[in-house]
């Protein structure tokens, strides 16, 4: 568990709120 994976799991969470299509492809990319 690294901080910069904490960090993009937050960012994740953050533009699920605002863009679900932008946290898919993110998970994709993960």
């Amino acid at each position: 568990m690294s901080l910069l994976e904490d960090y993009i799991i937050a960012l994740t969470n953050l533009y699920g709120i605002v863009s679900p299509e932008k946290v898919q492809e993110v998970s994709a990319y993960r």
